[in-house]
């Protein structure tokens, strides 16, 4: 009996590691395909993994020598025997990418890494003194808070001057990673080697010491990180990464960066991932600060380079008129400006730029990003629990305007950004944020929580706290109490008493049909779920819309907190009112579009809101997610009630504004509540329709809300998973990617396809969706879900650097690219797995123009399986045309690069199937050899149909429960398969416990 209750006790920790793989494994990963240019391959190859445990299984797998990087991130870097540089094993280690062993692997290429300095003297003679600090209105700031020694600013560049009086003091242990020591300090009699104590010193050299210059935050701490060569010297991508993992687990509160690549190379994936780990899961789980130069080749910074990044704060350069800087960069990514600190500290003695211990031959954006990261530094020594999104948004919403800029609607300008860092108004706001406990000085060793990846597009970190999966503790405590009960057989009846918290706990799909949940909204006395909720001691106010159909429930102060502005002085705060307008307007949207609206809430008998009216609840995620719809009361076919759970003011969101946020929140989650409108049976109709249809609305909705396109690689990447089968765990970046396929929908054939959806989702809720949409296209489209699927194939060609006018869909030119299977001619597969709704997509390389053959062996009857042809010439792709089948000849233009095919599986539902491919010239008859005979009725088998990508590709197709309290970050309910499987293991302990015999004594 004991050797049972062992077995059951993993069962919850297989639910709860799902969590944090399948985030992992949800992340869009898009490998280096080529070094940057200048750049040089080495040995090793960087790998990130789910677990310790998937690293282990790699590297024994593959004959993998590993060395951390980044743990906390599953970032490693890997090298091999086997393999004669990191190029060849990144190639091999790809299929082991495609089969999810890996999560991501690229070469660990040494490029060469620059300042973002400039040729000094500039042609600006107006330099002299600190003008910089005294432009920037410095002395108001620090009349308000001159940083603490708690607060540290990381500098990473090519060392420090470590012995420098107005330096040493403030310096805390650094790292040298270009070198692989623990020393940062400066390479003597190198070409430019004071860049990186220069930037330093602008950070938080020792002030008020009767010597030198001031520091921007002049009692923060600073630590150096070596990261930089001399000039043109080639370095590894993997330093990088380790320079960032030194400031994780140094927890610093910023990290300074005034580097940038040559040549254009672009930002690493894995450096992407250490960057965003660093934010989000820095200071204790606030986020730290990622400040960059913006770089200095007046040129526009392109989406794959460092400044770019999501979430890091990239600083362009200013002259003493605020005028930019004739080299500074610009574009979408630039945040903010600030004058360039051309007075700094040089390498004392001789070697330096200059014969002293100071220069006044700085400049660029190097010196202007160390003055933002100082500005950042006194606003978290000000408030140690402001957030790492916090501080930036701030610094945007403060700035002040740029005399020159013509700011849009947002506020920004692609020259100067959201205008000039304005240290004093930063903290003033950061004051008026934070009255009570203003000025603190406190460490931020305990402060915040662990966050979780960001999966794409989204504003805030996401996991399964937005309602679906328990807490850790949650879910030890209940097996703990099975586990105990089993092992000491103790009473029956207190086994029985365990039985529905284990379940309660195993069980990922949190929906609810009748009204105890009615206990459980936000704001309830007593209540006890989970947060996000009210505190007991907020004061909860409401707004009904000006529509009369929203209530709006929020708090004044506490963590729950609206942002109090009321320019109106209406006496409701204005993003109360704005929440409130924005709901009508989503409502009556989708009212336009003649969807039906979710039912009142007035049957629920405990707590309703106060009235039917529909209630949004505006309260504190914590930064794990921004929104969700709780399904509550369910009346059969006339639907479920429910509320929403908004964000309270989107600290610490990634959006580009609150009210955007609202915006997307609302127009995605309430189509949730309309969902719940016509599946009041709770139908199981599985988070690709739910999720997808919620995606496609939202853009419906607002196109600038760039919805589908922000997701749609999630689905491109994974085209040859089943639309009717769910993926697996509780985040599903691909049910949301799957938007696309119902913007393919409403282009191809028209907006009202997705409510005839639902209206047949509506009418036949235990038919699988996939065969409703079917039902709808032959009903009002006279074709049926096999033409139309294969048309989605060839309009997924046309995206990206590929979209051609009047091609496809309306935005291809903002939708990615489809991912290909690369191969050189001749090409052979034997063992192609297709699952029903998938495309698989090839790219075939080609040589002479010659007859092309392609010939197909498959298990399936023909008809269900189709091939399409084009051809591929640079970035120019001609009309697809359909293949016979089992083989037929393709004949390609001479100016043809490579032959594209979509292997197309368009069935509604049914097993998985297994076909080969073969790809020939004609006159070398490479194809004759293929086996044209498959059995059919032998399923297809994936090492026992236990590790198909974690399906069974020989089960039926079986969508899964539907995403009842879905976020807006991917958060969604798992297969309806999961939630059965503990509660029958638990049946059968509670059966053997109940049958057990006792012995006789003896």
């Amino acid at each position: 009996m004991r050797r049972v209750a062992f077995l059951l006790l993993p069962l919850c920790a297989v639910l709860l590691s799902s969590n944090a793989s399948a985030q992992l494994a949800s992340e869009t990963h898009r490998p280096l395909t080529a070094g940057p240019a200048h750049s040089r391959v080495t040995r090793y190859v960087m790998i990130r993994v789910a677990s310790p445990r998937a690293l282990e299984q790699i590297a024994m797998r593959r004959a993998l020598h590993t060395d951390p990087l980044m743990p906390r991130a599953g970032i490693y870097r890997a090298w091999s025997s086997r393999y004669e540089d990191g190029e060849a094993l990144s190639r091999a280690l790809e299929a082991d990418v495609a089969s999810h062993s890996l999560l991501a692997v690229e070469p660990d290429y040494e490029v060469i890494h620059r300042p973002a300095d400039i040729a000094i003297p500039p042609n600006d003679e107006r330099y002299g003194g600190q003008w910089y600090l005294d432009r920037i209105g410095i002395e108001g700031a620090w009349r308000l808070n001159v940083g603490s020694p708690s607060t540290t600013v990381a500098v990473i560049d090519d060392g420090c001057d470590l012995t420098h009086p107005d330096l040493a003091a403030k310096l805390l242990p650094g790292l040298d990673v270009y070198d692989g020591d623990d020393d940062p300090s400066y390479l003597p009699n190198g070409d430019g080697n004071s860049h990186g104590t220069a930037c330093a010193g602008l950070v938080g050299a020792v002030t008020d010491n009767s010597i030198g210059v001031a520091g921007t935050c002049p009692e923060c701490t600073l630590r150096c990180v070596r990261l930089l060569g001399p000039s043109g010297s080639l370095v590894p991508l993997s330093a990088d990464v380790m320079a960032f993992n030194f400031a994780l687990e140094s927890d610093v509160a910023v990290i300074s960066n005034s580097w940038g690549y040559e040549h254009g190379a672009p930002v690493s994936f894995m450096l992407r991932t250490a960057i965003e780990t660093v934010m989000r899961e820095g200071r204790g789980g606030l986020g730290t600060v990622v400040v960059f130069a913006a770089g200095n080749d007046a040129a526009e910074i392109a989406a794959n380079e460092l400044g770019a990044i999501e979430g890091i704060i990239t600083v362009g350069a200013l002259n003493n008129f605020d005028e930019s800087a004739p080299f500074s960069n610009f574009g979408a990514s630039l945040d903010i400006t600030a004058p360039t600190g051309t007075l700094a500290l040089d390498i004392h003695g001789a070697d330096g730029d200059v014969s002293g211990d100071y220069t006044s031959l700085f400049g660029g954006t190097s010196s202007s990003a160390p003055i933002v990261a100082g500005v950042a530094a006194l606003m978290i020594a000000e408030q140690p629990t402001i957030t790492g999104a916090e501080v930036s948004e701030l610094l945007h919403t403060t700035a002040r305007p740029a005399p020159f800029a013509t700011p849009d609607e947002n506020g920004h300008d692609d020259v100067y950004g959201y205008g000039v860092i304005n240290p004093e108004g930063a903290l003033m706001a950061l004051r008026a944020m934070h009255p009570a406990d203003a000025g603190v000085d406190a460490s931020t060793d305990d402060a915040g929580v662990d966050g979780a990846a960001p999966p794409p597009q989204s504003g805030c970190q996401c996991d399964a706290a937005a309602g679906h999966a328990p807490t850790t503790a949650w879910v030890l405590f209940a097996f703990a109490i099975l586990a105990s009960v089993i092992v000491v057989r103790r009473a029956a009846c207190f086994f029985l008493l365990a039985l529905p918290f284990v379940v309660s706990a195993c069980a990922i799909d949190s929906r609810d049909v009748g009204a105890a949940k009615s206990e459980l909204r936000p704001n309830t006395p007593g209540a006890t779920e989970l947060p996000p909720r009210f505190d007991p001691t907020d004061i909860v106010e409401s707004l009904a819309s000006p529509g009369g159909s929203f209530r709006i429930h929020y708090t004044r102060a506490g963590s729950n907190a609206v942002p109090a502005t009321d320019t109106d002085l209406s006496g409701v705060p204005d993003y109360v009112e704005f929440v409130a307008t924005t709901y009508d307007a989503v409502l009556a949207f989708y009212e336009s579009l003649a969807y039906r609206t979710p039912i009142d809430d007035v049957a629920v008998p405990t707590d309703h809101g106060g009235d039917g009216r529909f209630d949004v609840y505006l309260v504190d995620f914590g930064g794990s997610a921004d929104g969700a719809f709780r399904r509550e009361l369910c009346a059969g076919a006339d639907g479920c009630s429910g509320y929403m759970l908004q964000e309270n003011d989107f600290a610490g969101c990634r959006y580009p504004s609150r009210e955007y946020g609202a915006r997307l929140l609302a127009s995605h989650e309430f189509f949730h509540a309309i969902q719940a409108a016509y599946d009041g049976e709770l139908s199981a109709q599985g988070s690709v329709l739910s999720e997808g249809t919620a995606v496609w609305a939202s853009e419906q909705f607002d196109a600038t809300q760039f919805d589908v396109e922000g997701f749609a690689s999630a689905y491109f990447d994974r085209s040859d998973k089943s639309l009717g089968v769910d993926p697996i765990g509780p985040v599903q970046s691909f049910s949301y990617g799957s938007g696309v396929f119902f913007e393919f929908l409403s282009q191809n054939y028209d907006v009202d396809l997705i409510r005839l959806l639902w209206d047949e989702v509506h009418a036949n809720p235990s038919q699988p969706w996939l065969s409703s949409l079917d039902y709808v296209l032959v009903a009002h489209e006279t074709t049926d879900l096999e033409s139309a699927f294969v048309e989605f194939a060839q309009w997924n060609w046309f995206t990206d650097a590929r979209a051609q006018a009047g091609v496809g869909y309306a935005q291809a030119i903002d939708l990615p690219l489809v991912h290909e299977t690369a191969s050189p001619l001749p090409f052979e597969d034997t063992s192609i797995r297709l699952q029903p709704a998938s495309v698989r997509y090839f790219r075939i390389a080609l040589g002479a123009p010659s007859p092309v053959t392609v010939r197909l062996a498959s298990s399936a009857p023909a008809a269900s399986v189709h091939i399409l042809y084009t051809t591929l010439a640079g970035t120019t792709v001609q009309s697809a045309v359909e293949l016979a089948l089992p083989s037929d000849s393709v004949t390609v233009p001479s100016n043809a690069d490579s032959l594209l095919l979509a292997l197309i599986d368009a069935r509604t539902e049914g097993s998985g199937q297994v076909v080969s491919l073969c790809v020939a010239t004609t006159a070398s008859d490479g194809c004759d050899s293929l086996n044209e005979e498959v059995d059919a009725s032998v399923p297809v088998s994936c090492d026992g149909g236990a590790s198909c990508d974690g399906e069974d590709a020989s089960a039926e197709v079986d969508a899964g429960p539907p995403s009842i309290d879905s976020s807006g970050c991917s958060v969604a309910a798992a297969p309806s398969k999961t939630p059965g499987w503990p509660l029958f293991g638990l049946t059968l302990v509670l059966t053997i416990a109940f049958t057990r015999r006792r012995r006789p004594a003896h």
